[in-house]
């Protein structure tokens, strides 16, 4: 899928979920804390993994806030440590975005929630490279 496809559906779940239920209560908010392992592809600008953790530590009504802390291995032979904040919101039932900051760039995730486990996409929000790909974890 192009960077540009992504972004698109991206940006039309983000609105979609956004206007599911505006009146919803903190009542129903899913619990998202605590610590998610994280395999991620990177299918642009060069194909690679990411592995490691995601520390979801605190949660209020719908926001929260943690950290990601990954290994990133490219085709290429490079490898390195990459973490950095993250920052999100459940935006419908079993449907979450946050974004990340590594090494200096923005990636947006749109995920999916199945109980213990999460699934979804990743589209670089900033830079020249425009890298995008999917990922999944599982709480621990």
């Amino acid at each position: 899928m192009s960077a540009r496809r992504l972004h698109l559906v991206l940006g039309t779940a983000l609105l979609a979920g956004a206007c599911a239920s505006p009146t919803a209560s903190c009542d129903a908010a899913g619990a998202v804390t605590g610590h998610w392992s994280y395999a991620a592809t990177q299918e642009t600008p060069v194909h690679g993994t990411l592995t490691g953790s995601l520390v979801i530590s605190s949660q209020t009504c719908t926001d929260f806030q943690g950290a990601l802390d990954v290994i990133e291995q490219l085709t290429t032979g490079e490898s390195r440590r990459i973490a950095g904040p993250v920052s999100g919101s459940l935006v419908d039932t079993g449907v979450a975005r946050f974004e990340v900051t590594l090494g200096g760039v923005g990636r947006e995730h749109l995920v999916r929630l199945h109980g213990d486990s999460m699934t979804g996409s990743w589209v670089e929000t900033g830079g020249s490279l425009q890298g995008n790909g999917r990922f999944g974890g599982r709480r621990q």
